[in-house]
C-alpha cells in the first residue's frame, strides 16, 4: 500500500478480488445511468494504473471488452471521454503480449476510432498514443494487419483530420502515426489499399 501512496494510486483499488472486478465490468454492460458508468470507469482507471497484472485481468474478466462497447455505442460524449481514459490507461500498462490479446478482440481499433471524434485535447492524445503502442505490436513491415484494419474502420481520415489539430500535441502524434504506417511508396499504395478492402468487415 504504501509504495502505491507515493507513486499517487489510491491503495484501496489495488487488493480488488476478480468478483469485484467482475462486477465492475457487469455494471458496465448494463443500463444504468450515465453517472454510474463514468464512476465504474474513474474505478477502472485508477485500477489500471496499477501493475501490468491488473490490465490483463481487466482485459480476461470483460472489462476491457465492455469499456470498448461504451465508446463504440454510447451517445453520450462524457461517458465516452471517462472510458477513453479507463481504456487507454488499461493499453498503456499492458505488456507486449496483452497488446496482442487485445488486438485479437476485433474492438479495441473500432473504440479507438470513436474516440477520435471527442474533441478534448488531452483525451484525443491518449487516444493516439494508445493507437500507437497497439500498431506498434506488429512489426514494422511491407504489410500491417492492424494498420489495414484501422483504414478498414474508417480510423484513417480521422487521423489526417488530426493532423490540422490546433493542439500542437494532438497533431504531431496523428502525424507521427501517419508517417510510421500508413505513408508507404506510392507503387505499394495499392496494395495496401487493396488488402484494406479485401478485409471483412463486421
Amino acid at each position: 500500500g504504501d509504495v502505491y501512496k507515493r507513486q499517487g494510486i489510491n491503495a484501496e483499488y489495488m487488493g480488488m478480488t476478480d468478483d469485484v472486478l467482475k462486477s465492475f465490468s457487469k455494471i458496465l454492460s448494463t443500463k444504468v445511468s450515465a453517472d454510474i458508468i463514468k464512476e465504474c470507469c474513474l474505478i477502472i482507471h485508477n485500477y489500471a494504473i496499477g501493475p501490468s497484472l491488473h490490465a490483463e485481468k481487466l482485459v480476461s474478466l470483460g472489462a476491457f471488452d465492455n469499456l470498448c462497447n461504451i465508446l463504440i455505442n454510447s451517445n453520450d460524449s462524457s461517458v465516452k471521454q471517462e472510458a477513453t481514459n479507463s481504456l487507454t490507461t488499461v493499453v498503456s500498462g499492458s505488456t507486449a503480449g496483452n497488446l496482442q490479446e487485445m488486438l485479437k478482440r476485433d474492438l479495441v481499433l473500432k473504440a479507438l476510432c470513436a474516440a477520435l471524434d471527442l474533441t478534448y485535447p488531452e483525451v484525443l492524445a491518449h487516444a493516439l498514443l494508445a493507437l500507437e503502442n497497439l500498431l506498434s505490436v506488429e512489426e514494422i513491415a511491407q504489410y500491417n494487419p492492424y494498420a489495414t484494419e484501422w483504414h478498414v474502420v474508417g480510423g484513417l481520415e480521422k487521423l489526417e483530420g488530426l493532423m490540422q489539430h490546433e493542439n500542437l500535441v494532438v497533431s504531431e502524434r496523428a502525424r507521427k502515426i501517419m508517417d510510421t504506417y500508413f505513408y508507404v511508396p506510392a507503387k505499394e499504395e495499392y496494395q495496401l489499399k487493396d488488402k484494406a478492402l479485401d478485409s471483412p468487415k463486421n
